[in-house]
């Protein structure tokens, strides 16, 4: 079976879904309604494929769908299933997370604070539990000024280590990739303690 070519694997799951390719198949798997509007994901994420495309799929946040072109329905579809999705598993939660903070793009105020921020520099983090979107959300703050979020992937894990264990997180900012209107903001996060 190993061998076999993948779109003959595939096959049973192109005739269940009434697709053509495997990643439109997955995005059917995990909830998506429609076979447009799975096509149109695989599309829109650049041709990703398994893991890498459920990541993608996981950090998509709400200003992103809405952008989207495919009905209101179909964009509270692709909401719903983002939030439920974590595809990185962990038996224990790792030391050290290096992810590029998110949504800094959708807000003025923060692309304004972004051009700001400097390679070395100390963030914070802060749960966000009033967030009608994410109930796993944690901003990201450079003092009290929220510049964006930690993506879902990692919010979904690190938000009960935060609430439960009361654990602290280091934030240093590693790389900055400027764009017209806003830098690109990737930090490492490490684990400070737990009381």
């Amino acid at each position: 079976m190993k061998d076999l070519p993948e779109n003959i694997k595939s096959l049973t799951s192109y005739v269940k879904y009434g697709l053509n390719n495997s990643t439109s198949c997955l995005a059917r798997s995990l909830g998506i309604k429609g076979r447009y509007v799975s096509t149109y994901l695989y599309e829109k994420s650049n041709y990703l494929t398994g893991k890498a495309f459920i990541k993608w799929l996981s950090n998509l946040t709400n200003e992103e769908i809405d952008i989207f072109d495919v009905s209101d329905f179909d964009k509270e579809n692709i909401s719903n299933i983002s939030l439920k999705l974590t595809p990185n598993s962990y038996r224990e939660i790792p030391d050290l997370f290096e992810f590029q903070v998110k949504g800094t793009v959708f807000n003025d105020e923060w692309c304004t604070a972004s051009k700001t921020i400097k390679i070395g520099e100390k963030l914070l983090i802060q749960r966000e539990y009033d967030n009608k979107f994410d109930p796993s959300a944690i901003q990201v703050f450079r003092d009290s000024n929220p510049i964006g979020y930690i993506p879902r992937e990692y919010s979904k894990i690190l938000s009960a280590e935060i609430d439960i264990e009361e654990t602290k997180y280091n934030l240093v900012v590693s790389n900055i990739s400027e764009n017209e209107n806003f830098n690109e903001i990737k930090v490492k996060m490490t684990t400070k303690f737990k009381y």
